[in-house]
């Protein structure tokens, strides 16, 4: 299924490989290991047909952390004559589509899913030095990471060690993701060139 704010699903989403019952529709399906859902009680299984129609609400759970505050700051500054409650409710449609109709990322610490230019980024895939200098209009993939670091992450990171640390090779898929103790999220507007980025570390 596509997404507006997951580009590659299929390789950067989890899914149990094996048919599971559904949590929200009761039916035996091909699932997303729901495990990492924000939710009260714990989740094992949805389906992306429940996912994609925006059914969590029935039992309660969401499943990303949207920087709704970034988000709203950026609508107000950009639209500064539209109405605050029509923002408002721009806001939350665009939250409930990352929160209630868009697939978990796979991460470590808990930290909130940008926004620039308005809206959330689409979240592209996992940084390696070969995917980040080929993103690099100049090739520099270092200078990028430098770049499009996420701001409260710049006066804690030593960009140095984050580059060595980063694989050289791309990570094709999620399960490749789990063979490194830090991963870089790359995120991309989703109306700009403009890339933003996070470093995890388990």
């Amino acid at each position: 299924m596509a997404y507006k704010y997951f580009r590659y699903p299929g390789r950067f989403a989890v899914f149990h490989d094996e048919p599971q019952t559904c949590e929200v529709c009761h039916n035996e399906k091909t699932c997303l290991e729901a495990s990492s859902f924000y939710c009260e009680r714990e989740l094992e299984a949805v389906c992306e047909d429940c996912l994609k129609a925006g059914r969590l609400g029935e039992i309660n759970a969401y499943t990303n952390d949207g920087d709704v505050e970034q988000l709203f700051d950026q609508m107000e500054a950009l639209y500064p004559d539209k109405a605050k409650q029509a923002l408002l409710k721009e806001a939350k449609a665009k939250t409930d589509e990352l929160e209630m109709r868009t697939p978990p990322l796979v991460s470590w610490q808990e930290w909130k899913f940008p926004a620039m230019d308005g809206d959330y980024c689409e979240f592209v895939g996992f940084g390696s030095k070969t995917e980040l200098n080929k993103l690099a209009t100049d090739g520099d993939g270092k200078q990028l990471l430098v770049d499009s670091l996420l701001d409260e992450l710049r006066e804690v990171t030593n960009i140095d060690a984050i580059w060595r640390t980063i694989p050289e090779k791309r990570i094709k898929n999620v399960a490749q993701s789990n063979d490194h103790p830090l991963l870089v999220y790359i995120f991309k507007s989703r109306h700009s060139e403009k890339y933003v980025m996070v470093w995890d570390m388990c």
